[in-house]
């Protein structure tokens, strides 16, 4: 089996092969050879990454104190999910720390997995805890 004529030699990305189906029927297919017959399908998100924020906010809202408010999104396009860290935050210190996360699906914008209310809530408690003198400090 060898390179057809006029079209370049490409190495298989699996296989490192260059007789692989690329190369035998062109460059207009993808790069997989006979050796792996496999296919995969990645969904454009339709929910922005802010989308996403606004909704994990939603949940943390309906469920945490104002204090606890959702972070920037971080797209998993492996799992096509957004990634929302829950974070603790003060208005005259800024963000704390991170105290859990909020997922989010691309797609459709639903919550899909949260990481349980009472250790989000616990991890804030420590939080405040280490900062408390930074906290009931007078804002100058």
């Amino acid at each position: 089996m060898g390179v057809s004529e006029g079209l370049v030699a490409q190495n298989c990305q699996f296989c490192e092969k260059t007789e692989c189906e690329r190369a035998r029927i062109g460059a207009n297919i993808a790069p997989l050879c006979h050796n792996h017959h496999a296919m995969a399908t990645i969904t454009v998100p339709t929910i922005t990454a802010i989308q996403a924020q606004a909704e994990a906010f939603r949940f943390l809202n309906d469920h945490l104190p104002d204090r606890i408010i959702s972070g920037s999104p971080h797209l998993d396009a492996a799992a096509q999910l957004w990634r929302v860290p829950a974070m603790l935050t003060y208005p005259h210190l800024g963000t704390l720390g991170e105290v859990g996360e909020i997922v989010v699906s691309v797609t459709d914008g639903k919550i899909v997995a949260h990481t349980p209310i009472e250790e989000m809530r616990a991890a804030a408690l420590a939080l405040a805890e280490q900062n408390r003198e930074q906290i009931e400090a007078p804002v100058s």
